[in-house]
């Protein structure tokens, strides 16, 4: 059988699905063997848009930030002083007091009971010395004239001795339940608040029990802690600025009074204390942040945080000139409100990318967006 006789035979629906795959072929393969005026046009080269900053010079002051906390510096604690059942409670928590105001009363009937048998003794012992000073003085005449011997002289004078002795004693044990019967009313040593009462009205209380916790309410000092390789950077008087999260938009100006000259054990760091007039709203036991300054940076180039770029080659920026960005290697240093230090790679002047920074490499063509 010859081809024609062979071709007789195809199926006419398979030779017409042979025929479509021959044409689409040939239609793909058309543009590699089309004229020079099919060939499609150079392909533009892509720029990117990029804002730009021009390096400038800033006095940077070197901070270092820490998070502390605030303690009264007078925060006593009210104790008895007597034992007794309480009759009266004059202050409660959050109240502010006075030094000497009173703030609880104590039962006292045992103890002004105590006191008039203490001062009845005295007078009894001022009447026995009165009388005895007069027997030894009759006994001295008579002593000096040989009529009294000496046994009665001395033993009249050693009665005396001991009397006054018993009565330095009853002065003495008197005052102590002076200050026993004054103790019945409870003191605030301090100018401030209250800041717990632990007792009510009706309650025994012992001696050393608590009563209350107050507070100065007009100085405060404040404790933070910083690393203990900073201990040769700090020192007293260093300027340090606070902000606590009861008023985060306030910030209040202190300086560091004193250095605790032991390390803390735990977390290895050094504690700065700072007195400071208590601010308005402020209270013990809140945390506090606080930054020192300890030093400067007197013009120092700073670009803003945008235009520093993190590539595997380190921090680079992106100078910008004839409408390209050559990639510049830098080393940064202090960070301050949404400035970052240039220390090595870059001078004053220089213009650099600032947004778009991100999306650029060495030689990328770019185009400026003007900012209105």
């Amino acid at each position: 059988m010859n081809v024609n006789s062979t071709f007789m035979f195809i199926p006419m629906r398979r030779f017409s699905l042979i025929i479509f795959v021959v044409h689409a072929c040939l239609s793909l393969a058309a543009p590699a063997f089309g004229t020079q005026e099919n060939e499609p046009a150079e392909k533009k080269e892509t720029t990117t848009v990029v804002t730009v900053y021009r390096a400038q010079t800033k006095d940077l002051q070197i901070l270092e930030k820490s998070i502390g906390w605030v303690e009264s510096i007078s925060a006593p604690q009210v104790v008895a002083e007597v034992e007794g059942r309480v009759l009266q409670v004059f202050a409660d928590t959050g109240q502010h007091v006075k030094a000497g105001e009173l703030l609880a009363k104590i039962d006292d009937e045992k103890y002004r009971y105590d006191l008039l048998a203490g001062q009845a003794d005295i007078k009894r012992l001022e009447a026995l010395i009165d009388f005895q000073e007069r027997s030894v003085k009759r006994l001295l005449q008579l002593y000096g004239r040989k009529a009294a011997s000496l046994d009665k002289k001395e033993q009249a004078e050693s009665q005396l001795a001991t009397f006054k002795a018993l009565l330095s004693a009853a002065q003495a044990r008197t005052k102590d339940l002076e200050r026993l019967l004054k103790d019945t009313e409870v003191i605030s040593p301090v100018t401030g608040r209250v800041d717990n009462r632990h007792i009510s009205v009706g309650d025994y209380v012992k001696v050393a029990n608590p009563l209350f916790d107050v507070f100065n309410d007009t100085r405060l000092r404040v404790y933070l802690p910083f690393p203990e390789a900073m201990t040769s950077q700090l020192k007293p008087g260093l300027q340090v600025l606070l902000t606590t999260p009861l008023f985060p938009d306030t910030t209040f100006k202190g300086k560091i009074k004193i250095l605790r000259p032991a390390i803390q054990s735990a977390s290895r760091a050094v504690i700065a204390l700072i007195d400071i007039d208590i601010p308005e709203g402020w209270r013990p036991g809140a945390s506090v942040n606080g930054t020192i300054i300890v030093g400067r940076h007197p013009g120092a180039v700073v670009v803003p945080e945008s235009c520093v770029v993190r590539r595997p080659v380190g921090e680079v920026v992106y100078v910008i000139r004839d409408d390209q960005a050559h990639e510049q290697v830098v080393t940064t240093g202090e960070r301050q409100e949404g400035l970052i230090e240039i220390r090595t790679g870059l001078q004053e002047g220089i213009i650099i990318a600032a947004d778009g920074a991100g999306f650029l490499s060495d030689l990328t063509a770019v185009r400026i967006r003007e900012e209105h």
